[in-house]
């Protein structure tokens, strides 16, 4: 849906386009400011920054763990010792 809308706007995809347009496109999914077929823009948006949060949290807390901080510093050739910043 947001790549349709940058599509058309813009002649590119979500991705593809800069920062300040997807926060407009964004924006306008959130205040419902959009038509489109498919679920209702401002509960698609609610559920997608719900989402979003779920997934930055666990990782938030999958990182912190000290078994994944060995592991991810051994992947990355560093000491297992060495700790990585706190999410």
């Amino acid at each position: 849906m947001l790549d349709r809308m940058a599509h058309s706007e813009y002649g590119e995809g979500f991705v593809e386009v800069s920062d300040e347009r997807q926060e407009f496109l964004l924006a306008a999914v959130q205040h419902g400011n959009v038509r489109w077929e498919g679920p209702e823009p401002v509960r698609w948006f609610e559920e997608l920054l719900s989402e979003a949060t779920e997934l930055y949290i666990a990782n938030a807390e999958w990182v912190s763990h000290p078994q994944n901080q060995a592991a991810a510093s051994q992947r990355e050739g560093e000491s297992p010792d060495r700790k990585l910043p706190a999410a």
